[in-house]
């Protein structure tokens, strides 16, 4: 920037002494404001030589603007943050430490361009660790967006002035940075991915590589052998069948919290799965999505396919939906082949890269699905890192679907530019997409590593692929519902039989006298919980659940309670049958004499008396 007629009025005589005495003062208050910007002043303005440039009063710092980057008379402040600054970034900063010290760098008035102006760092070369050298120091600035420190992954060291040079993508808290070899494992989230940090390999080098590490962990998760399908008891109420070419597919029902039924899938095929939207009566519990053993990859892909009432079977992972009270015809979920899974795994595994370890902690994200699932929070309302990663993940979603062949050699290298453009529109909108540029050519440029991973698949593959389209999986789920000629409150002297609807159901008798341990003469109570199915000819069957006595209704519980004829245990099995409008029947080893008897029959019958 030159100010106009700068050298014909310097020639003139006494002008000349003029303009020489403004010039003087316009320098010594610049120093004045430089000086002060330590206690948030204005730490520079722009100087009358092209380029305009800014500078720290330390002059450890260094703004250098471009032709059309700058309002006139723009100003800036320099500042510096407190020690927790550094702290939080060699604790959270994925495989760098700090090389210097942190600058906050405000535009207080007019403008500077994003993604324009150079910012040139000191950095301090005791900082690098043994073993390394100037050829891994960066620079990193804080997005407060994201809530993590982003790599600025074209930076120019110069060993000779010890400083780093880089565009930045915006103005905000920006520090030279180092690689580390302490922070070669890089935990994303629960996978933790081993890595090389050496005198050989630059902060972008390393960066493209974690990326590339990170989606061949993603890939093989949905290309692995899940584990052997395994139900922890079966549901009393609920049938499932599943459906598929050579039976890869495999179901089991066992009982959920409260009412629901959990209904577990194994995906045999060597490819990942995905169900249309749920049909009345299944839904997504957190239990579904939730696996404490599971990384947040998995879980964040997990997540974002239950905001929209679908789920994803990978290979690797045995995956459940649920069977609700609602459930009250037969439905078959339906399943077809995840085809946006490898356009998928792309984007996730480059946002995971710029991903706070804050924002993707289990802990985190654990409370954003349960508001998600139970309605109290829309996808739209999220904030920050999963913010960006679901616009992420949606963009790719939309495109890819079109895919025909998923895992064919070209529609790999379709899928590649459909996440690079995904990755690139969402690094974009948060002004990262220069500072990114490299993560962003990398995703370009995957087709032969997805490829690779494939490869040992690949006769697997197409020959599954071919089967599959001749016939998709399904499981088909059922709730029985107990008839309402049995559903009600039942009684016969000394007993009360409860039976629900969902095939749950409780009974409870006089157990007669107590033992004799007992201080005082006591009749015991016996309680335990039923569960009812079908049986042949319109009947009904029960089976005790856990059976246990107490010291009258709600007294203390008996350990040493001798059996009598009136002694049920656990998993003795009756049935009942309807005997006329009021009153069932019962068999032999179930609680009645041998009828139950409503409140109608109670008042109006002898059957049910003593």
């Amino acid at each position: 920037m030159r100010f106009p007629g700068w050298r014909t009025i310097g020639k003139s005589g006494p002008m000349r002494w003029f303009v020489i005495v403004v010039v003087v003062a316009v320098f010594v208050a610049g120093g004045w404001f430089a000086y002060h910007g330590v206690t948030s002043e204005v730490a520079g303005t722009a100087v009358p030589t092209p380029p305009p440039t800014f500078e720290s009063p330390d002059r450890k710092v260094q703004l250098r603007v471009p032709d059309g980057a700058m309002d006139l008379g723009t100003e800036v402040r320099f500042s510096v943050p407190g020690p927790e600054v550094v702290e939080d970034l060699n604790k959270s900063a994925r495989g760098v430490t700090a090389a210097g010290a942190p600058v906050d760098v405000q535009v207080v008035k007019g403008k500077l361009a994003a993604d324009r102006v150079l910012v040139t760092l000191e950095y301090d070369p005791g900082l690098i660790p043994q073993g390394l050298n100037d050829k891994q120091v960066g620079m990193s600035v804080f997005d407060t967006e994201l809530g993590s420190w982003v790599p600025i992954l074209d930076a120019k060291v110069d060993p000779a002035t010890r400083t780093v040079t880089a565009i930045a993508p915006h103005f905000s808290t920006v520090i030279a940075t180092v690689l580390n070899a302490a922070k070669s494992a890089v935990d994303i989230g629960g996978k933790v991915i081993q890595t090389v940090i050496d005198a050989n390999v630059t902060i972008a080098r390393w960066i493209t590589k974690l990326h590339t590490e990170i989606l061949v962990t993603l890939l093989k998760d949905f290309l692995g052998i899940p584990e052997e399908l395994k139900c922890t008891s079966t549901s009393p109420n609920v049938t499932v069948q599943a459906k598929s070419l050579l039976d890869l597919v495999r179901a089991c029902a066992q009982p959920g919290e409260g009412s629901d039924t959990t209904v577990r899938l194994r995906n045999g095929f060597a490819f990942p799965l995905r169900t249309e939207p749920l049909p009345a009566g299944m839904a997504i519990r957190l239990s579904d999505v939730w696996n404490d053993g599971a990384d947040v990859p998995n879980l964040v892909r997990n997540a974002f396919w239950a905001f929209r009432g679908q789920v994803v079977f990978p290979g690797t992972l045995v995956g459940s939906v649920t069977a609700t009270s609602d459930l009250a015809a037969p439905v078959t979920v339906k399943m077809d082949i995840d085809a946006d899974a490898v356009t998928f795994d792309m984007v996730l595994a480059a946002l995971m890269v710029v991903g706070p370890a804050a924002a993707v902690a289990k802990s985190a994200l654990k409370v954003v699905v349960e508001g998600l699932l139970k309605g109290a929070v829309k996808a739209e309302a999220l904030t920050g890192w999963l913010k960006k990663s679901y616009e992420g993940l949606d963009c790719a979603v939309k495109a890819a679907h079109q895919v025909v062949d998923p895992f064919g050699k070209e529609s790999i290298r379709a899928q590649a530019d459909i996440a690079a453009g995904c990755v690139e529109q969402v690094l974009g909108a948060l002004g990262l997409s220069g500072a990114l540029r490299a993560l962003i050519s990398n995703v370009r440029i995957l087709p032969e590593v997805v490829q690779t991973v494939l490869y040992p698949a690949a006769g697997q593959l197409g020959e599954q692929f071919g089967l599959y389209q001749q016939g998709p999986a399904t499981v088909s789920v059922e709730r029985f519902q107990v008839s309402s000629t049995f559903v009600g409150h039942w009684q016969v002297h000394g007993a009360v039989v409860d039976i629900n609807r969902d095939g749950t159901g409780k009974v409870s008798w006089n157990g007669g006298p107590c033992t004799a341990s007992l201080t005082e003469k006591r009749h015991c109570w016996g309680q335990a919980p039923l569960t009812f199915k079908a049986g042949a000819n319109n009947t009904l069957v029960g089976t005790f659940g856990t059976v246990r006595y107490t010291t009258g209704e709600g007294g203390a519980v008996v350990t040493d309670y001798a059996f009598g004829s009136s002694g049920f245990q656990q998993g003795q099995t009756f049935s009942l049958w309807r005997n006329d409008e009021h009153t069932l029947k019962v068999s032999e080893g179930g609680p009645g004499n041998p009828y139950l008897c409503d409140a109608y029959a109670s008042s109006h019958s002898n059957l049910c008396g003593a």
